[in-house]
C-alpha cells in the first residue's frame, strides 16, 4: 500500500491513491502512478534502483483535464489550494494560465501582421509562428509564440502561447463542446510560467490576487503591440517607446474589465455524448446498418469487436467521474437528467415504432 507523507498532496486534493494505476517512470524518477493519464505522478520507488542524480521528491502532473478534474474538487479555490501547497513547502516548477476567447476579442492575423512588421515591443527576444495543414496544403491551424519555452535558468521563464482551439479539436477528431459549436469560434491566449516565475505566480494568487489581474499583467509584460507614431515633425520616432499602443491591445489588457477564469478545460459530459452520438453518430450507424444488410456485413458484430487501445483524457474522467462511489449522490445531477431523458425519448420512440407495426397487422 502506497501511503504516508510521500504522497500527502494527494491526499490534500482529496484524491484516493487506491484509483490509480502503475505507469512507466518520467523526469529521472523510476516509477509512477496515473488516474486515466490526466493526473500523473512520478517518485522513486524504494524497491528499484534510482536512476543517478535522481532524488526522493514527488512530481505531480495535471493535464488540462487534470485540472478541471482538480477544479471540481476544490470547488474552484484557487487561491485556497495553492495557500494549501505554499504551506507544505510544495515547489512548483509549471503553471499555465489560459484564457478561452468565444467572441473574437483579438485577430490573428493583426498580430501576425505587427509581428512581422516589428510593430510591437516585447523582452522576449523571438517569436515563432507554427502554422499546420493538410495535404492540399489547406491551413488546419495556427500557433503563435512570443518568448521560447526553452531557459534553462533557476529563476524559470514565461511565454506567451496563442491558438486556434477549435481547429485543434477538429484536427483530433475529439468531439465539439455544445457552448463552443453554438459560438462557432474559439482562440485560447496562454502564458506559461516555470520554475522560480510560476512559484512566484502561486503565491500571487494565494495572496488573494485574482487570476484575471496576474494574467492581464504578465501579459502586459510579454508583449505591447504598438502604432507608428510621429513627431510634430511628422517625422517616425525612432524609439518604439514613443509610439502609441493599438488600441484593442490596451482594450484586451483592461485591468477592470474582468475575464472569467473558471473552468481550465471545457468538459465533456455525459448529456453531451448522449446528444453527439444521437444527431452525429446514429443517423451514420443506421445507415451502415442497411448498407450491411444489402452487403453482407453486420455493422455491430463489427463495432463490438473493434480494437480499442486508448480511451482519450476526456473519456477517462467522464467514466471515473461516474464511478460506483458516486453513484448515490447522482440522483439529482446533470448526469442522472440527461440520462433520464434519453431513456425517455428512446421509449418513445420505441412505442411509437411499436405502434406503426400493429396498425399495419403486425
Amino acid at each position: 500500500m502506497l501511503e504516508g507523507r510521500r504522497f500527502q498532496v494527494l491526499k490534500l486534493l482529496g484524491y484516493d491513491i487506491d484509483d490509480f494505476q502503475s505507469i512507466s517512470g518520467r523526469f529521472f524518477y523510476n516509477a509512477g502512478l496515473t488516474l486515466g493519464n490526466y493526473v500523473n505522478v512520478y517518485y522513486n520507488e524504494h524497491k528499484i534502483e534510482k536512476i543517478k542524480g535522481s532524488t526522493d521528491t514527488v512530481t505531480y502532473v495535471f493535464t488540462g483535464q487534470g485540472c478541471t478534474d482538480l477544479y471540481k474538487k476544490i470547488d474552484g479555490d484557487w487561491a485556497q489550494l495553492f495557500k494549501s501547497l505554499i504551506s507544505i513547502n510544495a515547489n512548483i516548477t509549471r503553471l499555465d494560465i489560459a484564457l478561452d476567447d468565444f467572441v473574437g476579442l483579438l485577430k490573428f492575423p493583426t498580430i501576425l501582421s505587427k509581428l512581422n512588421l516589428g510593430h510591437y515591443k516585447s523582452p522576449k527576444k523571438a517569436h515563432n509562428i507554427v502554422r499546420s495543414s493538410d495535404v492540399n496544403r489547406n491551413e488546419k491551424g495556427l500557433t503563435i509564440y512570443i518568448g521560447s519555452s526553452r531557459n534553462s535558468s533557476s529563476k524559470g521563464n514565461y511565454y506567451c502561447r496563442m491558438y486556434d482551439k477549435k481547429a485543434q479539436y477538429l484536427e483530433k477528431h475529439q468531439q465539439i463542446p455544445e457552448e463552443i459549436e453554438k459560438a462557432d469560434f474559439w482562440q485560447r491566449y496562454e502564458i506559461s510560467y516555470t520554475k522560480k516565475k510560476s512559484q512566484k505566480i502561486a503565491e500571487l494568487l494565494a495572496g488573494g490576487e485574482s487570476v484575471d489581474k496576474v494574467y492581464k499583467q504578465s501579459m502586459s509584460k510579454l508583449v505591447t503591440f504598438l502604432v507608428p507614431t510621429k513627431n510634430k515633425d511628422g517625422q517616425l520616432y525612432e524609439n518604439k517607446s514613443d509610439w502609441k499602443v493599438c488600441s484593442w491591445w490596451s482594450k484586451f489588457l483592461e485591468t477592470d474589465k474582468k475575464i472569467g477564469f473558471e473552468n481550465p478545460e471545457r468538459d465533456i459530459d455525459l448529456g453531451g455524448l448522449l446528444r453527439w452520438l444521437q444527431v452525429s453518430v446514429m443517423p451514420n450507424i443506421k445507415n451502415l446498418e442497411r448498407i450491411g444488410y444489402r452487403f453482407g456485413f453486420d455493422i455491430y458484430s463489427m463495432m463490438k469487436d473493434f480494437p480499442i487501445d486508448k480511451f482519450s483524457k476526456k473519456q477517462e474522467r467522464l467514466y471515473n467521474s461516474l464511478n460506483t462511489k458516486k453513484v448515490s449522490n447522482i440522483d439529482n445531477s446533470n448526469v442522472a437528467q440527461a440520462i433520464r431523458k434519453q431513456n425517455q425519448q428512446v421509449t418513445r420512440e420505441v412505442e411509437r415504432a411499436f405502434q406503426r407495426f400493429k396498425d399495419k397487422g403486425y
